[in-house]
């Protein structure tokens, strides 16, 4: 069996998983779904002290999904209509941010990386970040987050299917599968 996976889904998972195994306290995931909610709620169901999960989800079918399956007194799941009214409620305090919240599609590709962009101007350099596809010249290509990738101390970058995936850390993380990591 080949470990390449042709669909392109769960490709954030490794740094995903190496960011909440190397951290202490509260997540984000910004933009739920069934490769990442289940591996936050999973890795993050026995620590000690126990892990606060926030699942903020913009598409309301979405959420109402997640919401049934996971949903518990640590792991909250909200309905997000303004991630900057869902950031003052909230708080930027945050161990580790997963951001992964594009909600339009038109003809199966996807259309809008301007909440993705927004969500990341709201996390504060202190969070271990977690960006999904970052290849995209949307993301790629903008100024702020070149100059915000050039600023973070340590990065990561994991590539599969033709997905890169990003982490922004202000400190060093230990690393695993270094052939499969790039650091700069």
């Amino acid at each position: 069996m080949s470990d390449v996976n042709v669909y392109g889904y769960g490709t954030h998972l490794p740094l995903l998983a190496q960011a909440l195994l190397h951290t202490a306290g509260p997540v984000l995931e910004c933009g739920g779904g069934l490769c990442s909610t289940p591996v936050v709620h999973a890795l993050s169901v026995a620590t000690e002290p126990q892990r606060m999960v926030v699942t903020a989800e913009e598409e309301e079918s979405w959420f109402v999904e997640l919401h049934k399956f996971y949903a518990c007194e640590w792991h909250r799941v909200m309905h997000v209509r303004s991630w900057e009214r869902f950031f003052e409620r909230m708080g930027q305090d945050w161990s580790v941010a997963l951001v992964d919240n594009d909600g339009l599609r038109a003809s199966g590709d996807w259309v809008c990386y301007g909440n993705r962009l927004a969500v990341l101007k709201l996390l504060l350099p202190e969070t271990v970040t977690v960006v999904h596809d970052t290849q995209h010249p949307f993301i790629a290509e903008d100024a702020w987050w070149r100059e915000r990738v050039a600023k973070s101390p340590f990065v990561w970058t994991h590539e599969a299917c033709g997905i890169q995936t990003t982490l922004l850390a202000a400190r060093e993380l230990p690393e695993i599968g270094a052939r499969t990591w790039h650091r700069r």
